[in-house]
């Protein structure tokens, strides 16, 4: 049976460089933000898909939880962890 491959994702979650934190239940968290160009309905709609990269290991996080991130709460669509140590989530503004 072969084992995981967990790499050490600290270097990659140092907020004096690339990570900006994150609130998730109230735990402060190291995550990497990105709110790349989106265009959903064939291009009718102009908009951005905000994600963000955190460690798996950092918080229990789930669909439907709300992470803020730079005083914007948001709220998680979809999570997706990636094998390596790292959980991606897919983020949706809150009103």
């Amino acid at each position: 049976r072969a084992m995981p491959f967990v790499e050490d994702m600290t270097p990659f979650f140092n907020t004096a460089e690339l990570a900006t934190t994150a609130l998730i239940g109230g735990i402060a968290v190291p995550v990497i933000f990105d709110a790349p160009y989106a265009a959903p309905f064939g291009e009718s709609l102009d908009t951005a898909e905000p994600t963000c990269l955190l460690p798996s290991n950092a918080v229990a996080v789930q669909r439907g939880d709300v992470v803020q991130i730079a005083n914007i709460n948001y709220r998680v669509e979809r999570c997706e962890p990636d094998g390596t140590g790292a959980t991606r989530l897919t983020l949706y503004p809150t009103a």
